[in-house]
Formats: structure tokens, sequence, C-alpha cells
């Protein structure tokens, strides 16, 4: 036999072998699609826990808050403001701590429901505070979840008499895993 012969003998099999591999890989999963807001949005992406977060583009990036913070931002009058934080331990004792670091006082736990984020799949738990800064009341609502040893909490705070609880849980579910 020819070495050409040989050679296409040879490379049409490598060819359906190749094509029959590509088809029954997997295909590359496509991210996630961004939540639909309301308002005009800025991303913070965190590809080493694999999540971004949509909020308000009014709102200015500061510097961290808290042990475990990964994001603070606020509107420039201070309120409201959103925290995304990552920590272990309980997410009760770090949030206490946190608001206490802050200058909080009187934080009251007021509700704790299990619920599932945007994508429908994602177990998640929403906890509702009221606490107290300089005489000011606040509520804070936070979307948190266990991400391997860590938790992923994202806040959203306001002074009790400006919270807007829906306009708070659009910002919230907008977490999106990306892996």
């Amino acid at each position: 036999m020819s070495g050409s012969r040989l050679f296409i003998v040879f490379l049409i099999p490598a060819i359906l072998l190749v094509t029959g591999l590509a088809a029954c890989a997997p295909a590359a999963t496509p991210a996630p699609p961004e939540p639909e807001v309301s308002f005009t949005p800025t991303k913070y992406t965190n590809d080493e826990y694999g999540f971004y977060v949509l909020y308000p583009d009014t709102m200015l990036k500061g510097d961290a808050t808290s042990k475990g913070s990964l994001l603070d931002a606020a509107d420039p009058a201070t309120v409201p403001s959103i925290g995304v934080a990552i920590d272990t331990g309980s997410v009760d004792e770090n949030t206490i701590a946190a608001l206490t670091a802050l200058g909080g006082t009187k934080i009251i736990k007021v509700s704790e429901d299990a619920t599932t984020l945007a994508d429908g799949k994602t177990k998640a738990t929403l906890t509702k505070r009221t606490w107290e800064i300089g005489g000011y009341p606040i509520i804070t609502l936070t979307l948190w979840m266990g991400k391997g040893d860590k938790t992923i909490a994202f806040s959203y705070s306001n002074i009790d008499a400006m919270m807007d609880e829906e306009a708070a849980k659009e910002v919230l579910y907008t977490l999106t895993f990306t892996k």
C-alpha cells in the first residue's frame, strides 16, 4: 500500500473517532442569565467562590466594614446599603458581631425563612433583623447559604421608615452562582 493510501486509511477512522468523541462530550455549561431588574445594575463578581450579585449603580463601593466582608456599597447618604460577606461559623453570631462593630445596638432577629434563589434550585435562608445605630431604627434583610465550609451572606439595610422590602429582595435575589 502506498504511503498516501496508508495515510488516508488511518486518517478517515481518526477523523470519525474524534468527531464521535466530540459529539459524546458534554456541552459546556452556559453562564446563567442575569436576572432582570428594575434598577440600573452594577455587577460584583467573585470568581473564588463562583457567584455574582447585582446592585443599584447609585451605590458607591466602600471599604470593607467587617471581618469576611467582600463588598460594601451604599447610596451617597449611606442608606440604603448592601454588603456581601463570606465567613465560617454561625450566621447569627457573625451578624451580631458585625452590627455591633458598626455601633449597632438592640439587634433582634424578627424572622428567618427558608427560600430558593432566583435559579429555582439553590436553597437559601432569608433573615430579617431590626437594630439601631445612633438612635436610628434599621432593618436588615440577609440572604445567606452555605457553600462548602463557608457561608455567603448578602445583606440589604435601610432606615426602618425608608425600607422598601420588595426593592431590597429584588437586589438580594440577584445572587447567582456561576459554579
